[in-house]
């Protein structure tokens, strides 16, 4: 099993730090909308952290979508987008049961690249609510029913 970023929801706080260690890891500056991972505020007392599987728990819906081809594993297992040859039709971002893929302004599919095995939102959050670990199955049909919940 690939390692992936497990969120632990009753840890987190809703402070933000995961997403702002993304896009300042990625380049993009202090912009929450280009995160490759999502806060979302549950209630007044619980905040999720969304992020891509990599493929554990779905059934590569992504990777099947891409007319183009752009939607690899790579050799460490995790899920990763060919941004040169992503041809911006959307698809891999209706396809994900995670709806986590994201474009910029130039239309191209982002998501979560597990920034090469040591995952900045993890390094950043304080609390431990992100983990980087093996997941088990029970792991991700919680993710899957939260996100669900959230997307409702």
């Amino acid at each position: 099993m690939v390692k992936v970023l497990v969120p632990v929801p009753e840890k987190c706080s809703g402070c933000g730090l995961c997403v702002m260690a993304c896009t300042v890891t990625h380049g993009q500056g202090l912009t929450p909308a280009r995160a490759n991972l999502r806060l979302e505020k549950r209630c007044i007392d619980l905040d999720l952290v969304v992020v891509c599987t990599h493929g554990e728990g779905c059934e590569l819906e992504c990777i099947e979508s891409c007319p183009a081809d752009a939607i690899a594993v790579a050799s460490t297992g995790a899920i990763l987008i060919d941004n040169n040859a992503c041809i911006a039709c959307g698809s891999c971002g209706r396809a994900c049961p995670f709806h986590v893929i994201w474009f910029d302004e130039g239309e191209k599919a982002w998501k979560c690249d597990l920034c090469k095995g040591e995952p900045a939102c993890v390094k950043y959050c304080k609390l431990e609510a992100i983990e980087y670990r093996d997941a088990t199955w029970k792991d991700f049909e919680l993710i899957r029913s939260q996100v669900e919940e959230v997307c409702e």
